[in-house]
């Protein structure tokens, strides 16, 4: 296998979860140095940690949105004369959710490398 088939491989097997140490063995099972597998998944393991980061951002950007729901509710109808408590609740039950997807893309953004499995679920 040529140095461009191991470097996609070993890239492909991080992003779908692998171990780095798995992959680590992988590599030296197929003749590569030992410094350079590391190289390599050093190289991948950055790009992993990229695409989690964004990802965890844009958990962010969208759970501060998902806050802002009972403001709107409040005053949406505060401005029609009067205040739906079923509306206000169900706002209120989305901003809780808007605070998870909060605290979850934070978790992604500082810490990318606790995410594990693979990269395709992120966007849950």
């Amino acid at each position: 296998m040529s140095q461009e088939n191991l470097i996609v491989e070993a890239r492909s097997r991080l992003i779908w979860g692998e171990s780095p140490e798995q992959v680590l063995q992988y590599l030296v099972d197929k003749g590569v140095s030992d410094q350079q597998a590391k190289g390599i998944i050093k190289m991948v393991q950055g790009e992993r940690n990229a695409a989690i980061r964004g990802a965890g951002i844009n958990k962010i950007i969208t759970g501060i949105l998902m806050g802002t729901a009972p403001a709107i509710a409040w005053f949406s109808t505060a401005w029609l004369g009067f205040i739906f408590t079923k509306i206000l609740a169900v706002a209120i039950l989305i901003a809780a959710v808007g605070l998870w997807r909060i605290v979850s893309g934070a978790m992604m953004l500082f810490a990318p490398h606790m995410e594990k499995g693979d990269l395709s679920k992120l966007s849950d």
